[in-house]
């Protein structure tokens, strides 16, 4: 854990306790700093969520494993994610976080899109106008990337709700993990890309003169 959580729930200016009651207001009443959840505690907490899932996944792996054990994996991210949220300390930092994409927020937006796009809307023109080999070639393309690696996640005109679910969730998490990606790079190459600026103070007597 990093050190700055033995400073939990204290005004990271001027170091006074910050009562739980006026956490939500994010100033300081002692020095009306604002103040807010530092990024690298929610980066810590994401981080062992993430691990508490790979190790239940792994523990609960079967050879039969498929979108409904997937499905499951998923959910139990929400009550592991609050769990750590109330035994791990929070720390801050100062000032107010800036809106920011984030891996969840790419995640949920590619869910978003996979569910209400990808299988309400072109599924359901898909099954009142194709015929039932371009029905089932689309259920295929909605199974990839998973499908790839295990035939267990594919999707078909029997596939059940839980294990329909799932499927679209773990895409949508490789997704949002690429749209995050992506997102990065592209942030990157514009902060290189972006120009410096000179300040230079004084002026000569040529700019006094104009």
């Amino acid at each position: 854990m990093p050190e700055a959580a033995s400073k939990a729930l204290t005004c990271p200016s001027c170091g006074e306790a910050i009562d739980r009651g006026h956490f939500k207001e994010r100033v300081c009443r002692s020095c009306n700093a604002d103040f807010d959840l530092a990024i690298s505690y929610q980066r810590y907490i994401a981080f062992l969520t993430f691990a508490a899932m790979v190790v239940i996944g792994m523990t609960t792996h079967k050879s039969s494993a498929d979108g409904s054990w997937l499905l499951g994996i998923l959910l139990a991210a929400i009550p592991i994610w609050m769990i750590f949220v109330v035994f791990v300390p929070p720390w801050l930092q100062k000032g107010h976080n800036q809106p920011r994409i984030t891996i969840v927020s790419s995640f949920l937006a590619m869910a978003l899109t996979m569910f209400l796009v990808e299988f309400l809307g072109f599924g359901t023109l898909n099954v009142l106008l194709a015929s039932a080999r371009e029905r089932q070639e689309y259920l295929e393309m909605l199974s990839l990337p998973l499908v790839w690696i295990s035939p267990n996640f594919l999707i078909t005109a029997n596939t059940g709700f839980l294990h329909l679910c799932g499927v679209l969730l773990g895409n949508s998490l490789f997704f949002g993990l690429l749209l995050f990606a992506s997102y990065q790079v592209v942030r990157w190459a514009f902060n290189r890309s972006r120009p410096t600026r000179l300040s230079i103070s004084g002026s000569s007597s040529l700019d006094n003169d104009e």
